[in-house]
Protein backbone atom coordinates (compact mmCIF):
# COMPACT_ATOMS: atom_id res chain seq x y z
CA UNK A 1 0.00 0.00 0.00
CA UNK A 2 2.10 3.24 -1.30
CA UNK A 3 1.34 6.53 -0.26
CA UNK A 4 1.82 8.80 -3.57
CA UNK A 5 4.46 11.31 -3.20
CA UNK A 6 1.50 14.46 -3.14
CA UNK A 7 -0.15 12.94 0.17
CA UNK A 8 3.10 12.35 1.83
CA UNK A 9 4.10 15.60 2.11
CA UNK A 10 0.99 16.53 3.47
CA UNK A 11 1.83 14.41 6.72
CA UNK A 12 4.96 16.28 7.03
CA UNK A 13 3.31 19.78 6.61
CA UNK A 14 2.31 21.53 10.21
CA UNK A 15 0.45 20.12 13.04
CA UNK A 16 -2.36 18.74 13.78
CA UNK A 17 -3.78 20.91 15.83
CA UNK A 18 -4.01 23.59 13.38
CA UNK A 19 -5.86 21.31 10.86
CA UNK A 20 -2.49 20.82 9.10
CA UNK A 21 0.02 18.05 8.84
CA UNK A 22 -1.66 14.62 9.85
CA UNK A 23 -4.99 16.06 9.74
CA UNK A 24 -5.13 17.62 6.34
CA UNK A 25 -3.50 13.89 5.37
CA UNK A 26 -6.32 12.08 6.95
CA UNK A 27 -8.74 14.52 5.10
CA UNK A 28 -6.96 14.25 2.21
CA UNK A 29 -7.45 10.19 1.95
CA UNK A 30 -10.75 10.10 3.26
CA UNK A 31 -12.01 12.16 -0.38
CA UNK A 32 -10.26 9.03 -2.13
CA UNK A 33 -12.23 6.08 -2.89
CA UNK A 34 -10.61 3.01 -1.82
CA UNK A 35 -9.54 1.35 -5.45
CA UNK A 36 -7.58 4.92 -5.41
CA UNK A 37 -5.56 4.22 -1.90
CA UNK A 38 -5.06 0.55 -2.34
CA UNK A 39 -3.72 -1.94 -4.51
CA UNK A 40 -5.65 -4.92 -3.59
CA UNK A 41 -8.86 -4.98 -1.30
CA UNK A 42 -7.42 -5.62 2.36
CA UNK A 43 -11.09 -7.34 3.51
CA UNK A 44 -12.87 -10.12 1.62
CA UNK A 45 -15.95 -7.67 2.27
CA UNK A 46 -14.13 -4.50 -0.37
CA UNK A 47 -14.09 -7.20 -2.94
CA UNK A 48 -17.81 -6.39 -3.39
CA UNK A 49 -17.73 -3.62 -5.96
CA UNK A 50 -13.79 -3.38 -5.61
CA UNK A 51 -13.45 -1.18 -9.11
CA UNK A 52 -17.11 -0.66 -9.43
CA UNK A 53 -16.24 3.16 -11.23
CA UNK A 54 -14.28 1.17 -14.42
CA UNK A 55 -17.51 -0.79 -14.76
CA UNK A 56 -20.18 2.11 -13.97
CA UNK A 57 -18.44 4.40 -16.78
CA UNK A 58 -19.84 1.37 -19.39
CA UNK A 59 -23.08 1.91 -18.29
CA UNK A 60 -25.43 4.66 -19.27
CA UNK A 61 -28.79 6.01 -18.64
CA UNK A 62 -31.44 3.26 -19.54
CA UNK A 63 -33.39 4.31 -22.99
CA UNK A 64 -36.71 3.12 -22.00
CA UNK A 65 -36.42 3.46 -18.50
CA UNK A 66 -39.92 4.71 -16.99
CA UNK A 67 -38.91 6.66 -13.93
CA UNK A 68 -42.26 8.30 -13.28
CA UNK A 69 -43.72 5.11 -12.40
CA UNK A 70 -41.69 4.59 -9.34
CA UNK A 71 -42.56 8.11 -8.47
CA UNK A 72 -46.33 7.94 -8.96
CA UNK A 73 -46.70 4.23 -7.38
CA UNK A 74 -44.02 4.48 -4.42
CA UNK A 75 -43.70 7.92 -3.21
CA UNK A 76 -47.67 8.68 -3.18
CA UNK A 77 -49.31 5.28 -1.99
CA UNK A 78 -46.56 4.71 1.16
CA UNK A 79 -47.25 8.21 2.57
CA UNK A 80 -43.62 9.07 1.92
CA UNK A 81 -43.52 13.05 2.13
CA UNK A 82 -41.56 14.03 -1.04
CA UNK A 83 -39.34 12.54 -3.37
CA UNK A 84 -35.76 13.11 -2.25
CA UNK A 85 -33.52 15.63 -3.69
CA UNK A 86 -30.13 14.75 -5.36
CA UNK A 87 -28.26 17.27 -3.56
Amino acid sequence: MQVDAKSKELLYDGFSREGRGRAQYLRERHQREPGDKFTYPVVSSWEYGWKISDEMDSYGRPKHARTSTMKDSFYTRNGVPSIPSSD
